[in-house]
């Protein structure tokens, strides 16, 4: 007698480690080679979108008021708020500037880990067009950002509620990759930027040069999205499906 574990029917698949490899491969080069970032455009404009997100949800948490989202044609940004110095302090001022970087680093990590889990594959996608949208609706007062992130939110909820669940896995990828990849090459530019910059907003307010709070973010960026990567790759322990006994 012996036990033979069997696929259940229409099981869905995460993605493999080849696969995964494949992609990132793909992606990195897209970003490197001449003219290869307008392919992944879509991808860029969202990056911009966590980014900025990022910073205006942690003001928004720690009491500050969001005045803004501005995603800009050349996928830069810009989050703006108001807030009481007497109530926002060194600490929350401190919290809302790194959250940009950081934020879109844990915001990679999420989606390389929610990609290597099918059930959540729609799930995800769902609320990342809920949150786009709301953030036009509250905070985007351009309309190329509200044109364009409406675009890329319409996109997201026909791959989460109408097209297949491979392509649903492929975008939430996709997603996860690029986000992980501009949350690092990104702070690049902090190195040479002349005017204001996160780091320098970290700099008036801590001490430090601007380049020492571009490394921090760096270095605490690229071991996220290394462990991320890292996981993705190894892939999930295969759990036992029931099997079938036969004699």
């Amino acid at each position: 007698m012996s036990d033979k574990a069997t696929p259940r029917p229409g099981a869905k698949r995460a993605v493999g480690p080849l696969a995964f490899l494949g992609a990132a491969g793909v992606v990195t080069a897209l970003n490197l080679i001449p003219h290869g970032e307008t392919v992944l455009y879509p991808l860029a404009v969202f990056t911009t979108w966590v980014h900025e997100a990022c910073h205006a949800l942690a003001a928004w948490v720690l009491g500050a008021d969001v005045l803004g989202l501005l995603v800009r044609p050349d996928t830069s940004g810009l989050a703006t708020y108001a807030f009481n110095p007497q109530e926002f302090g060194t600490f929350s001022r401190a919290t809302t500037t790194s959250a940009g970087y950081l934020g879109a680093a844990l915001a990679a990590a999420g989606l390389l880990a929610a990609a290597r889990k099918p059930v959540l594959h729609r799930p995800v996608l769902g609320a990342l067009t809920l949150l786009l949208v709301l953030t036009v609706l509250l905070w985007v007062r351009t309309a190329f950002g509200v044109v364009v992130l409406l675009l890329i939110a319409a996109g997201l909820g026909a791959v989460a509620f109408a097209l297949s669940a491979e392509v649903a896995k492929w975008a939430l990828l996709l997603l996860g990759l690029q986000t992980g990849l501009n949350a690092v090459m990104d702070i690049r530019a902090l190195y040479y930027v002349t005017g204001t910059s996160d780091a320098q907003t970290m700099s008036r307010l801590i001490g430090l040069p601007p380049a020492i709070w571009a490394t921090l973010w760096l270095a605490i960026g690229v071991v996220v999205i290394v462990l991320s990567f890292l996981k993705s790759v190894a892939g999930d322990e295969p759990k036992a499906l029931p099997g079938i006994r036969k004699t």
